[in-house]
């Protein structure tokens, strides 16, 4: 059991993004901007909103991606989200989740705009 844990440790602490994978990430989110933006530009918040929230998992992801950590399973990824070394500020984070559509997409771009960021 010993053998099994220290090698999933091992597995963990070595875990790369491949180029490939980030490149795809990269353009998604940038898109997921493009898309946030023009629905901002027809003065459309509810399709802003909308794009942002489907597409929050990518953000996560990002965020993950960040620190070379492998995303984990949706019920737990704000709890090791949370014990991430690079993230943006948990209190944007919780403030994306629990805003009013207005503050929720300056929240989303915002938390984008990290990702793109700390990517490079």
């Amino acid at each position: 059991m010993e053998k099994i844990k220290k090698y999933s440790e091992n597995k963990l602490e070595k875990y790369k993004y491949t180029k490939i994978e980030k490149r795809k990430l990269k353009r998604y989110l940038e898109i997921i901007k493009i898309k946030v933006n023009a629905a901002l530009f027809k003065g459309d918040e509810v399709q802003a909103n909308f794009v942002l929230t489907v597409s929050f998992w990518k953000i996560i992801e990002g965020i993950f991606l960040v620190n070379n950590k492998p995303i984990p399973p949706n019920g737990s990824a704000l709890f090791y989200l949370y014990r991430l070394p690079k993230k943006p500020s948990i209190k944007k984070i919780k403030l994306f989740l629990n805003s009013s559509v207005g503050n929720r997409i300056n929240y989303g771009l915002n938390l984008i705009d990290w990702v793109l960021e700390h990517m490079k």
